[in-house]
């Protein structure tokens, strides 16, 4: 799979806050999971979610178990979760995750087939009859980057003329929030000595072979 500059730059970024913190360079684990945003005045593709009863876009997002962006798309809101895991077959086939977590509405042969092709395993996760917030496990960790990436105005309400321009602009706030937290990590010099024996400079050329 051939990513354009900012998907290899984030790729980059993740793998050294990743060996920062002592983990592998490529997770082996991952959450999946959509968020329905509300699309401005201009034209372009949306859609309505019913569920979320939001008129508007959908983004897909995969990351690591520490909420790391690995995969990500944009579609009209209309589009059913269980039919986004095909949309993101590119990163899965390209990456080494064994196991995924999802919700509820990843439920269904759809989902699974693309998991399977790749050899991972989908395990979903959440409740049936939700009433009032109870922390989910592991998925409660892909809402926190949800969350995180809505703090940026330019996400809160779609304005992109377009779903490739607001999956761009994701994608920086993307990076501007990962290399936020390499750059506290680093800031933490107890905490980053430990790691001071790592090549990044490797780790970089290795990541952008690799993609």
């Amino acid at each position: 799979m051939r990513l354009g500059v900012l998907d290899r730059a984030l790729a980059v970024l993740n793998a050294c806050l990743r060996l920062v913190r002592g983990r592998n360079r490529r997770p082996s684990a991952g959450i999946l999971d959509t968020q329905s945003v509300r699309t401005g005045p201009q034209a372009g593709p949306r859609g309505y979610d019913a569920h979320k009863r939001i008129k508007g876009r959908k983004r897909v997002l995969l990351t690591d178990t520490e909420g790391l962006v690995q995969g990500l798309r944009v579609v009209p809101a209309s589009t059913q979760d269980r039919d986004t895991t095909a949309m993101i077959e590119p990163e899965l086939a390209a990456s080494s995750l064994r196991k995924v977590w999802a919700d509820l509405g990843f439920n269904g042969d759809a989902a699974a087939a693309s998991m399977i092709r790749h050899g991972i395993d989908l395990e979903l996760v959440g409740r049936t009859h939700k009433a009032g917030f109870v922390v989910e496990p592991r998925r409660w960790k892909i809402e926190q980057t949800f969350g995180c990436l809505q703090r940026y105005r330019r996400l809160q309400v779609d304005h992109e003329g377009s779903t490739s321009m607001s999956r761009t602009m994701t994608l920086l706030a993307a990076l501007f929030m990962t290399g936020a937290r390499f750059e506290r990590l680093i800031s933490t010099w107890p905490s980053f000595r430990h790691a001071s024996h790592l090549d990044f400079g490797h780790s970089w050329r290795k990541s952008l072979v690799n993609q």
